[in-house]
């Protein structure tokens, strides 16, 4: 018996910044780790990295690159039924 498609779950994206070696954004980096199908039906998360003073990164670059993934998830989870 197969019941309706799982929910892909919300598209979600981070920013992070500071030295890229910290430990302090592994949760979030974990986030986009798991593979996919496997783990989830749809890959719904991401991150970006500012660099180390994200005072330097133009403005509608983090809005281009969070952004930049949701086309790709909205495609993948009206696929599998989840979105109409």
């Amino acid at each position: 018996m197969t019941g309706p498609p799982t929910p892909p779950g919300p598209a979600m994206r981070s920013i992070g910044s500071g030295n890229k070696r910290s430990s302090r954004f592994d949760s979030l980096r974990a986030l986009d780790d798991p593979a996919v199908p496997a783990r989830r039906p749809v890959d719904n998360a991401g991150s970006f990295r500012a660099g180390d003073d994200p005072r330097q990164v133009p403005d509608a670059e983090p809005y281009d690159r969070l952004a930049g993934e949701f086309p790709h998830w909205l495609t993948a989870a009206t696929a599998r039924g989840s979105v109409r």
